[in-house]
């Protein structure tokens, strides 16, 4: 206990683990409790703290983490009420925007940040306030590029087997699905075949 933290949980099962007769466990846990050397309440605390300064996970998330140490779900909620997860979600909606942006269309980053902030354990509708807080870069100029650059990629897949009306009918879902905007995809296929 003096090199790391922990919960009561983890106390109990290293005892039975190391054979100390059961009957003594709980005295063994009510005098570490007494010396607060145990505080099931606090370690909590402390690993929501620890997240809300320099970590990326969601109230969901931590609850779960923190509930596998043998944290009931009770208290938790009842102490996660306690913190403001806003800077946590801004900071890591930050962080995955400079992951992807200039890597795909607006819409996909979209896409990408809210999906990813609800695996790391936020409600969508906070992922979704995070996204539009965002500082967007619309950079007409980039997308030209990126769609261009995936037009070719999926030029060459298709080309070997459609061509006209089909392969330009494939070349569009294939946009479509890396959330390209439809008059974009248009406009590009028009200017890459030439027509």
């Amino acid at each position: 206990l003096s090199f790391k933290a922990r919960t009561e949980k983890e106390v109990r099962d290293y005892l039975v683990k190391h054979e100390i007769d059961e009957k003594i466990i709980p005295q063994v846990i009510q005098a570490l409790k007494e010396d607060k050397w145990l505080d099931d309440r606090q370690y909590a605390r402390n690993l929501i703290e620890a997240n809300l300064l320099s970590g990326d996970k969601g109230p969901l998330l931590l609850q779960q983490k923190i509930q596998q140490k043998g944290i009931p779900k009770s208290i938790l909620q009842e102490i996660l009420t306690d913190y403001d997860f806003s800077e946590v979600i801004d900071r890591t909606a930050i962080k995955l925007l400079k992951k992807y942006q200039g890597k795909y269309p607006l819409k996909a980053i979209e896409t990408k940040i809210i999906q990813a902030l609800i695996s790391k354990g936020f409600a969508y509708n906070h992922a979704k306030i995070a996204f539009q807080n965002l500082e967007l870069e619309t950079d007409e100029e980039t997308t030209n590029e990126l769609i261009l650059k995936e037009l070719e990629k999926q030029y060459r897949k298709y080309s070997k087997k459609y061509e006209g009306y089909d392969l330009k009918q494939r070349l569009t879902q294939a946009l479509a699905r890396k959330g390209y905007d439809y008059s974009d995809i248009k406009s590009a296929i028009r200017d890459f075949l030439g027509e």
